[in-house]
């Protein structure tokens, strides 16, 4: 039962923050207010598998999952050994945004 191949769920969330002193536009999302983005990927048993805290609200959830490592390590095969992406078919299951 379940999802086949599916690795977790991935999302990320902005969370509000006072406007900083330097570099305030940075931290402005898409949705007008000034934030940082969390980014977690949680597995089947509903466990953080990886969290990634600190990102400009600026930044689009694409390039924090490419730039925060989370990418290159499932490449790598380290979340689910026995099934690198680029050799099996298996997926996580989020927002359109993901690649």
């Amino acid at each position: 039962m379940g999802f086949p191949n599916c690795g977790g769920v991935i999302d990320g969330t902005h969370i509000p923050i006072l406007a900083p002193e330097l570099q305030g536009s940075q931290y402005i999302n898409r949705k007008g207010y000034f934030s940082m983005v969390l980014q977690a990927l949680v597995n089947h048993n509903v466990r953080f598998t990886n969290v990634n805290v600190g990102c400009l609200g600026k930044v689009h959830d694409a390039l924090i999952f490419r730039n925060a490592g989370l990418y290159e390590q499932l490449q790598q095969g380290i979340y689910f050994p026995d099934q690198k992406i680029t050799e099996k078919c298996w997926c996580t299951v989020g927002p359109c945004e993901y690649p």
